[in-house]
């Protein structure tokens, strides 16, 4: 009977040691983190704000980054700024008779194809209600997806 613990107990602590290192993220050297971060470097078009629907669940899956050309002023509608690593990303509109929503927060390169995201607040001005909200939300692992030399995916791991 003994024996049965000490191998159930044995064989529990091995799965679990196996599950930890199966979850804990690889550590990239700073340097290739910048350098898998550069192509996400810039002024994108996205096809929403990232952690806007705080209240539920976070989820943010194939979002559509377009790039910006580099000529081009900050245009109207949703846009993601990305510098080694921090975003802001914002709506505008021509008008300010509207709600602009914004989120600020980070990419962790993990890989060279995938990252995390880490939302750090979220705020909404305008013609809506008012929200200045502090998250400090891990989004979880995304893979990153080139589409075109303008276009990139990024898909949430499941």
């Amino acid at each position: 009977m003994y024996k049965k613990i000490i191998i159930s107990l044995v064989f529990a602590l091995i799965l679990g040691c196996q599950q930890k290192s199966i979850l804990q993220k690889p550590k990239l050297s700073k340097e290739l983190q910048q350098e898998y971060i550069k192509p996400l470097n810039g002024l994108w078009y996205i096809n929403g704000i990232i952690g806007k629907n705080f209240q539920d669940t976070i989820k943010l899956k194939k979002t559509q980054l377009v790039k910006i050309a580099k000529n081009e002023y900050r245009p109207y509608g949703t846009t993601i700024s990305i510098e080694e690593g921090v975003y802001e990303d914002s709506y505008g509109a021509p008008c300010g008779n509207d709600c602009f929503p914004s989120s600020k927060g980070n990419f962790t390169m993990i890989s060279e194809n995938k990252l995390t995201i880490f939302v750090k607040e979220f705020n909404q001005t305008g013609d809506c209600e008012e929200i200045h909200k502090t998250l400090n939300k891990n989004l979880g692992i995304y893979t990153l997806e080139k589409i075109s030399d303008t276009q990139l995916k990024l898909v949430k791991n499941k």
